[in-house]
């Protein structure tokens, strides 16, 4: 039981921090798309959101070796859907709701300033550093967790 409760628990961790965005949605304007673009490739986000995927997974497997026969499946299921040419369509999507393409031009020039540069290079081990750090959380205090959704199926339906 506890095995497939770390499977979910995987599962929804990566699916989460990715689909808590607005649904797909097209950036209109060429210029704009192109810009995000700019963007995206200053951000290096493919590799980036490959490795994102792959440092969640890793911790994971460290922190419960018994997952370890299914990483290969993992692995294979991640590329399939969080990959960059499967996202990629999406982040464009929400990128061109969250700034206007002048936004983005501002963002662009500031990723090719000296410290744009360093906050690129720091921010996937600053936020693999977060995700660690809110999974040990999760981890120390599962047992409340798994209390608190039992006391909720035990209790009769309103």
């Amino acid at each position: 039981m506890r095995h497939w409760r770390s499977v979910v628990f995987l599962a929804t961790v990566m699916m989460a921090s990715w689909s808590m965005q607005p649904a797909h949605v097209h950036a209109d304007d060429k210029s704009h798309k192109a810009a995000i673009l700019e963007l995206f490739g200053l951000m290096d986000m493919a590799h980036v959101l490959k490795q994102s995927t792959e440092a969640m997974l890793s911790a994971q497997i460290e922190a419960n070796p018994s997952l370890a026969p299914f990483g290969p499946k993992f692995r294979q299921f991640f590329a399939k859907y969080l990959s960059w040419e499967s996202l990629q369509n999406d982040l464009i999507g929400i990128y061109a709701k969250a700034f206007t393409e002048a936004e983005v031009k501002q963002l662009v020039a500031f990723y090719e300033t000296p410290i744009g540069k360093k906050a690129l290079q720091q921010m996937p081990k600053l936020m693999q550093q977060g995700a660690q750090i809110g999974m040990e959380r999760v981890q120390k205090h599962m047992p409340e967790l798994m209390n608190m959704m039992q006391e909720t199926q035990q209790q009769p339906a309103q």
